[in-house]
């Protein structure tokens, strides 16, 4: 393990701030997700920035974009033949809302094509495939609440549609044309940079950018955060053949091959023998994401360049310098090296701002691929590369839960480490290929398969519910190496 001393880390409790002590402004930076721009698997999501003191610009829609990080991806394990898009005739989404203790969801659900309505009492939307998407994302909240301490809610805004790339009318019904993998995807719809006082009063870090969702967690009465509509945005392919629980089955016991051949019009999928996939399982998947279980580091200027965030632009468009890498990132290391990634970050970081100095806008990126920051950002990727080796990248966390007793995030956040404190690590999924939206931003396929912790894992778990595949985890479907990630970002656990 990397060197830690001197160093803080969010752990356990310590005594709640007075009011006196808590600083006037919580902020120093914000960076808002443009929504129309989650809708492309394969792209990063834009964000604009904003300071604090421009809430008011943010809210009327007037700041400029900048590039903001690649979103969580699960996908199939392998192609599972012909997708069949599933986007009905009807023109019109049907919108349901559900609500948990700490989570309010609101899904747009397209029907299905063919589905026929439903006449029943108990149906809220009129489609039964919709209400059965609902029910699920309800069930995953209300786990993921068993486990993380989230006294104020969350707002998840997520759709339900087909992520067939062709719009011929023709296919409605029909094999999609260009088959898509993806199961579903999600990003935090914020991020956050505390001030140092703010940091420093809460034991968070003020060098990286929070999501909204923790943020809120410890300042709920931020004006900036109150104004913020939605915490997490996320999206589900119709097209999958997905199984839903109910109450005639609510644990999904694989059943000799029944799961494949699953096609009823209620929750089904037309004409396929593809494998089935429990909606609930994926649903936790992506609010995880959406959680912030999430990293920064991505190729953000070329293909073979890795830098720990994306460019912070100004209203103008102009580059500022690496906008604050996300905390899901604060505590990784370099295994082979015993290395923490953020000393790499610092390196590149500082190339980029001695660049901008150098050679201004339209300079800087050819000083800085000369310099030594950009030799390192080349240097974590190729064939060679730390990021496209198995199991090269850990995540640190100690081995506490929160203090049942303390009543806020603030007053069970952190304190400086402690020797006393055991520390373990999460193993992040580096494959030998890279792939944009899956590496580094999820645990390690292999290591993990077959454990409490696989729900967090790149690709999907066919053929059996979540319940059914975790029948011997106290905590459902988060395994310590989830909670023990979340732990780490400044989450407070169960």
């Amino acid at each position: 393990m990397p060197d830690i001393s001197g160093i803080d880390h969010p752990e356990v409790a310590k005594a709640k701030p007075a009011a006196s002590t808590l600083p006037t402004s919580f902020f120093a930076q914000h960076y808002i997700v443009d929504v129309d721009s989650l809708g492309k698997p394969d792209t990063p999501p834009t964000y604009k920035r904003f300071a604090s003191s421009g809430l008011g610009s943010m809210l009327n829609g007037s700041t400029a974009d900048a590039t903001g990080s690649g979103h969580g991806r699960i996908v199939m394990p392998h192609p599972v033949g012909p997708l069949v898009t599933r986007r009905d005739a009807r023109a019109a989404d049907v919108t349901i809302t559900v609500k948990t203790a700490s989570f309010v969801i609101t899904l747009v659900c397209t029907p299905p094509y063919g589905e026929p309505a439903s006449s029943s009492s108990s149906s809220s939307s009129g489609s039964p495939t919709c209400d059965k998407a609902a029910n699920s994302l309800k069930r995953a909240a209300m786990r993921l609440e068993r486990s993380l301490y989230l006294p104020t809610p969350i707002t998840v805004s997520t759709t339900f549609r087909s992520f067939c790339g062709s719009t011929d009318q023709a296919y409605l019904g029909r094999a999609c044309p260009t088959d898509d993998t993806t199961l579903g995807y999600a990003a935090p719809a914020g991020w956050h940079v505390f001030t140092r006082q703010a940091a420093a009063t809460f034991g968070l870090d003020p060098a990286f950018s929070y999501p909204s969702s923790l943020a809120k967690q410890y300042v709920p009465n931020d004006p900036v955060i109150a104004a913020i509509a939605v915490d997490v945005s996320a999206a589900f392919n119709s097209d999958v053949n997905w199984w839903f629980a109910s109450d005639a089955d609510d644990v999904g016991r694989p059943d000799s091959g029944a799961w494949a051949r699953f096609q009823t019009v209620m929750g089904g999928f037309y004409g396929s023998g593809g494998a089935s996939y429990d909606f609930e399982q994926i649903a936790m998947h992506e609010i995880c994401h959406g959680l912030g279980f999430i990293s920064s580091w991505f190729t953000w200027i070329d293909d073979s360049t890795f830098l720990p965030s994306f460019l912070d632009r100004d209203s103008a468009g102009n580059v500022l310098g690496l906008a604050p890498a996300y905390i899901y990132s604060r505590w990784m290391s370099d295994a082979i090296n015993t290395v923490w990634l953020k000393t790499y970050a610092d390196v590149i970081s500082a190339s980029v701002v001695d660049a901008l100095a150098v050679g201004g806008q339209s300079g800087w990126l050819s000083v800085f691929q000369a310099s030594t920051g950009g030799r390192v950002a080349r240097a974590l990727g190729g064939s060679d590369g730390l990021f496209q080796t198995p199991r090269a990248i850990v995540s640190w966390y100690p081995d506490v839960e929160r203090n049942p007793v303390a009543t806020s995030a603030a007053a069970s956040s952190s304190r400086p480490y402690n020797a006393s404190i055991t520390f373990k690590f999460a193993v992040i999924y580096t494959p030998q290929t890279y792939a944009a939206g899956s590496t580094l931003s999820h645990l390690d396929s292999a290591f993990y398969a077959r454990t409490s912790d696989l729900v967090m894992r790149p690709s999907g778990t066919s053929g059996a519910g979540v319940d059914a595949m975790l029948t011997s985890n106290p905590k459902g479907c988060l395994g310590e190496a989830m909670l023990g990630v979340f732990r780490s970002m400044g989450y407070v656990t169960l």
